[in-house]
């Protein structure tokens, strides 16, 4: 059988209304009016990834219950009222902080990076929003984009993304 998950930035987001987003959502503006879901830097600033175009991709703080609630309740939704949907593929995730704060190739901040988690709060949050999803999807699948041990107690499977990168002198990918 076939099986059909719905992608949603979960661990980031995306702001749909910029012009080179990928991601279109229908909860931005509940996103965008709760400050206190966001991950801020040292500057009090909106966490931004470098790889993205200034305004477009920020970390969210899943540390947060009121975030974890609402993303669980919209992909309890989503789910529950499209037969068509087996699940939710959540994305930006990762199995350590510093491997999540340190994605982007190498490219460098613009801006100061948040004050940061430990590895063990960060697993926390990520582990909680993880367990928040399940329990309000029931039977339906959650797969994230990170297949790491502290994902798979809670999740029905993950995918580890990778880069093709072509090997020898040339190195052009």
């Amino acid at each position: 059988d076939n099986v059909t998950l719905l992608y949603y930035a979960t661990f980031a987001v995306q702001n749909p209304n910029q012009d080179n987003s990928c991601c279109p959502r229908n909860d931005w503006n509940t996103i965008n009016a709760n400050e206190d879901w966001f991950l801020h830097n040292s500057a009090g600033e909106r966490w931004q990834h470098p790889v993205y175009p200034e305004g477009t991709y920020f970390h969210m703080k899943t540390s947060n219950p009121n975030y974890r609630t609402h993303i669980a309740l919209l992909f309890e939704n989503i789910t529950k009222f499209d037969p068509k949907i087996d699940g939710i593929f959540a994305d930006d995730s990762a199995g350590s902080y510093a491997g999540w704060v340190n994605y982007g190739l190498g490219i460098p901040w613009a801006r100061p990076p948040p004050p940061p988690y430990t590895q063990q709060e960060y697993e926390q949050a990520v582990i909680l929003t993880a367990q928040r999803i399940k329990q309000q999807m029931g039977t339906k699948i959650l797969f994230t984009n990170g297949a790491t041990p502290i994902f798979m107690p809670y999740v029905d499977g993950g995918m580890i993304e990778d880069f093709a990168v072509k090997t020898g002198t040339s190195g052009n990918a």
